[in-house]
């Protein structure tokens, strides 16, 4: 069986998109005001890219021309997978979104095809590693 090394070692990047800018990402990055992310899929331990509370994972933020402009290291905190819709707004305030519409925009961005209410995602939430 093969092992998942991605435990051990996991990362969590950023990138621009429709609704975060990279001038406002950085700013989130540098004042440690993002504290949770939102994943497409169920990125529990199960998964192979999953994510389990108490792991140190590295914060990777890029630029546009893709670029790694800033890294730093973070312990998860708590992972909750459900469907969106399922999320309430007081949930996803420390993804820095300003709703559910442009979690899905972001997340359709990234996927290459639309996210529906209904599809699972996953809040990666996580604190700093010191």
């Amino acid at each position: 069986m093969k092992q998942n090394h991605h435990h051990a070692h996991p990362e969590i990047w950023f990138r621009p998109s429709p609704s975060l800018s990279f001038e406002v990402l950085s700013k989130f990055f540098v004042g440690e005001e993002i504290t949770a992310t939102p994943r497409f899929g169920k990125r529990d331990e199960t998964h192979p890219k999953g994510y389990v509370p108490g792991t140190v994972a590295t914060l990777r933020l890029f630029d546009d021309a893709q670029q790694e402009q800033i890294q730093r290291q973070v312990r998860i905190t708590k992972i909750v997978a459900k469907p969106i819709q399922d999320f309430s707004p007081e949930e996803l305030k420390e993804t820095k979104y300003h709703s559910l519409e442009s979690i899905r925009e972001d997340l359709s961005f990234f996927e290459g095809r639309p996210v529906h209410a209904n599809d699972i995602i996953t809040l990666v939430t996580f604190a700093p590693a010191s």
